[in-house]
């Protein structure tokens, strides 16, 4: 996999990357608390988000609000090409992000051929090898926010999903996880409650997430520990609250997702590891 372009200030993530055996990636479902855009240059693929299956064709730009819980997975070996940016909460409201954001779900354009579309993702190419840091961010606003009013003129161009993508028994599953998100102690707990055995439930979540439950569970209350932690509330209340046992598995869990401390989270406003954003 070869990065034609990348920039990260910790408030603007943008990647444009290429391959030539998409056969080679295997991307692991996973959320953020950022706002993001996915531009399909070239490719054979689907974006699971949210259990509903969005089929990915070339020039599809997509929508990902926060917390979305999504992963890209490629239907056939072929070249794979994408441009990506990740918004933090205060770049997102200064570049007008609002259509997803809007109705909390994933939302697919379908273009086909738009030069509008191309030739943005073009100049951030450019810029970001031709500027500085700075001086990139603040183009890039532009260009986002351009683009983003661009998209709400012409939303006639969404396109609808083609289907659930996941069974219903993984649909009760993730509702029972949901629903007792920061009470749920043990995987087991899952498997007893629904009358289902643990390793297919171990199972099923490895077809669909390429992940485990335990994972999916700590990266929800690591996302509603964020969320807390933005409206003021202490890291030292907070863990409970979100169903940690203790602070340091927290603490560490939390540094380790969002690279950053839990104290830090109001002072650095930024990304997650650049590393997460694949797709």
């Amino acid at each position: 996999m070869a990065y034609l372009s990348f920039f990260n200030n910790t408030k603007l993530l943008y990647q444009h990357i290429k391959t030539e055996n998409s056969k080679s990636l295997v991307f692991n479902a996973h959320s953020h608390v950022t706002y993001e855009v996915l531009y399909i240059a070239k490719g054979d693929a689907s974006l699971i988000s949210e259990g509903i299956r969005y089929r990915l064709l070339k020039n599809d730009l997509i929508l990902i609000p926060p917390k979305n819980f999504h992963r890209v997975v490629f239907e056939s070996d072929c070249e794979y090409e994408r441009c990506y940016l990740a918004l933090t909460s205060a770049t997102a409201k200064s570049t007008k992000f609002q259509l997803a954001n809007t109705t909390q779900r994933t939302i697919l354009f379908r273009f086909q051929n738009n030069d509008e579309i191309t030739n943005a993702f073009q100049k951030l190419d450019y810029y970001s090898k031709a500027l500085s840091e700075e001086a990139f961010f603040d183009v890039a606003q532009s260009i986002l926010k351009e683009l983003f009013y661009y998209l709400s003129l012409n939303q006639q161009y969404i396109k609808k999903p083609e289907e659930t993508h996941y069974s219903p028994l993984l649909i009760s599953v993730l509702n029972y996880i949901n629903e007792n998100l920061f009470t749920i102690k043990h995987v087991t707990d899952i498997s007893s409650d629904l009358y289902i055995s643990y390793s297919y439930l171990i199972k099923i979540f490895k077809k669909q997430f390429n992940s485990s439950p335990k994972k999916y569970i700590m990266e929800k209350r690591l996302l509603a520990a964020h969320k807390l932690i933005a409206k003021g509330e202490k890291p030292s209340a907070v863990y409970e609250i979100v169903g940690f046992e203790s602070y340091n598995v927290f603490y560490r869990s939390y540094c380790a997702y969002f690279g950053y401390m839990p104290s830090k989270q109001e002072s650095s406003n930024s990304l997650e590891n650049s590393s997460a954003h694949l797709h």
